[in-house]
């Protein structure tokens, strides 16, 4: 506003008190903040410039300053979070530029939880999982029971992405026993950990866990979401398709089907149908299990799913099942490209896996070359049992007829695991 010394002291008080506060030798005083208050919201309507000046805001300590801004911060976090990924990094790196000069947990948990939920959202897990263990200490150190049981919820969520099945239990179980023995009512926190604990004892092939934890999830609540209803459903399914109770799987998926399609949710209409293929290939009907899996594909491929690679992947075994080689080859190096964009070696090394069965199948003798070739170029594969079995199989598959071929793809696979060592 341009304003001096003295338009700030006014006819109340001295413009060597305003230098004696500003240099530090004099508190300020409530009563004076009042006058300076009044005076630069006066010289403001007369600028026609209007500010908000309060006492409070005036009478502020520093730390209560740093108090304010993160708080400020934490809610443009939370903005920015689904609508301008640059923006937010530039908050969170003014948020801990603060951090760093202040001794504020509260604050600093609050907005290492939004980062770690920033993350959750962007896929990247790791990052998410650092953030919310920083989260989780403040949220300890500071005695804030609910919070900290949240935070173990989340880290038990996280834990699956990053498969590490266990330790999602291991968090949840946290999270229970900390709102048990404060004795707190918390249905949001319980409902994740009870379905998050089954989804983890199926990943483990521990059944019988994974049905317990789904029967009291159902049995003490039942205000589920749609979405968190079909999820439900979904680990049934799963548990019987698992079990080969194959009918009883059938049945549930159909329930989550007709919900799926009632609704429109694209995704989980194509999780059922890819479900449904895998029920008639253990049923011996490949071509049943084709047209179910010709179903998952046209929607995953409609809406850019990240389980494009495994849809195509388990049709491209079916048609290699039923003896169509080149459908077969087709829909496998479909699914080596899919997973190119979203790196997948799992799925990389199923195909190769694959197509290798097929080109000998074939006698393609100048594809298994080429297909050697391009999985010993592929770094970033890295070496797992499948990859070494291929090598393997290869070289016994020409011992009888090419020894020094045989020889050739013995010693690259050698030099792969002598690599990864």
């Amino acid at each position: 506003m341009g304003a001096k010394q003295e338009d700030l002291a006014g006819d109340k008080i001295t413009r060597n008190l305003i230098s004696y506060i500003e240099n530090g030798k004099t508190r300020l005083t409530r009563s004076t903040a009042e006058v300076i208050a009044e005076n630069m919201i006066r010289l403001s309507e007369a600028q026609k410039n209007p500010i908000h000046i309060s006492v409070d805001y005036l009478m502020e300590t520093e730390m209560e300053q740093a108090n304010r801004i993160l708080e400020k911060l934490r809610n443009e976090l939370e903005k920015y979070s689904e609508t301008n990924e640059k923006r937010f990094i530039e908050v969170f790196q003014r948020a801990e530029e603060i951090l760093a000069e202040w001794n504020l947990p509260e604050r600093r948990a609050a907005i290492y939880e939004v980062v770690g939920d920033f993350y959750y959202q962007k896929q990247k897990y790791h990052e998410s999982y650092i953030h919310y263990i920083k989260a989780l200490e403040d949220y300890i150190r500071i005695n804030h029971h609910r919070k900290t049981a949240w935070i173990y919820s989340l880290l038990g969520r996280v834990s699956i992405k990053l498969k590490n099945y266990q330790e999602t239990i291991n968090f949840n179980n946290y999270s229970m026993l900390i709102l048990e023995s404060h004795h707190m009512e918390a249905p949001e926190i319980m409902k994740r950990i009870l379905f998050n604990n089954a989804l983890a004892y199926w990943y483990l092939q521990l059944h019988d866990h994974c049905l317990e934890f789904l029967d009291k999830l159902t049995k003490t609540y039942d205000d589920f979401s749609r979405e968190q209803y079909m999820d439900i459903l979904l680990i049934k399914g799963n548990y019987f398709l698992d079990r080969n109770e194959l009918n009883q799987a059938e049945k549930i998926y159909s329930d989550i089907l007709k919900i799926a399609q009632e609704n429109n949710y694209l995704e989980m209409m194509a999780i059922t149908y890819y479900n449904f293929c895998e029920i008639y290939k253990k049923r011996g009907q490949e071509p049943k299990a084709i047209e179910y899996g010709l179903k998952a594909l046209e929607i995953r491929e409609k809406i850019d799913s990240k389980l494009l690679g495994d849809t195509l992947l388990v049709l491209g075994e079916s048609y290699q099942f039923i003896g169509n080689y080149s459908q077969a080859e087709e829909y496998l190096l479909k699914a080596l490209a899919a997973v190119r964009r979203r790196f997948d070696r799992r799925i990389q090394a199923e195909a190769y896996k694959l197509l290798f069965k097929n080109y000998i199948y074939t006698q393609n003798y100048k594809a298994i070359d080429n297909l050697i070739n391009e999985l010993y170029e592929n770094v970033e594969i890295g070496v797992s049992a499948e990859v070494l079995g291929i090598y393997m199989e290869a070289s016994r598959y020409y011992l009888s007829h090419d020894v020094e071929k045989a020889a050739k793809f013995l010693e690259r696979g050698l030099e792969k695991l002598n690599t990864s060592c």
